[in-house]
């Protein structure tokens, strides 16, 4: 049973294999032991092929890719994806996949290519700014041009237009 100040707002009778809420507590998305996926108590997907759940802060927006690679931004179906990077507040969303044509991945923004041979993607809330990495702890663009980020183990995270780089260490 999800709820929020006492106040029941979904329940499955076979419970819940995950759940996210938005930083307001207004919105929600639920993935249920049933195989479906509920997004402020509306079913927005059923199938055993749901993988790679994302949702934005804000809870206002989310995403999740099927099967055979399709990605799925706030109903809409876009290119396919492999593995989702970040949703924003905004509604942008990068992800990895693969490039049409090609046994490559690719690098996506909004379903749009942004770099052919990237194989991670990480954006700011407005996608102004784009992060891409090519298999490796040293190999990065920023904006499509070059930066070093040495042993960048710990992940990344932009904050408006700052980019923080984590680092993991003993």
């Amino acid at each position: 049973m999800l709820m929020q100040n006492e106040k029941r707002l979904y329940t499955d009778p076979l419970g819940f294999l995950n759940f996210w809420i938005g930083n307001d507590g207004t919105n929600y998305l639920a993935q249920q032991r049933s195989y479906a996926l509920v997004y402020n108590g509306k079913l927005v997907y059923r199938g055993s092929e749901l993988s790679q759940i994302v949702f934005s802060p804000n809870g206002k927006h989310y995403g999740y890719i099927i099967g055979g690679g399709g990605a799925i931004v706030d109903g809409s179906t876009k290119v396919g994806a492999v593995h989702f990077t970040q949703l924003t507040d905004l509604g942008h969303f990068a992800y990895w996949g693969d490039k049409p044509g090609s046994l490559q991945f690719a690098a996506y923004v909004d379903g749009k290519i942004v770099d052919p041979v990237a194989t991670s993607a990480y954006i700011n809330e407005d996608a102004t700014h784009i992060l891409t990495g090519y298999g490796n702890d040293t190999s990065w663009k920023l904006d499509n041009k070059p930066v070093q980020l040495d042993n960048a183990n710990g992940g990344f995270e932009f904050d408006n237009n700052i980019l923080y780089v984590y680092r993991l260490t003993n």
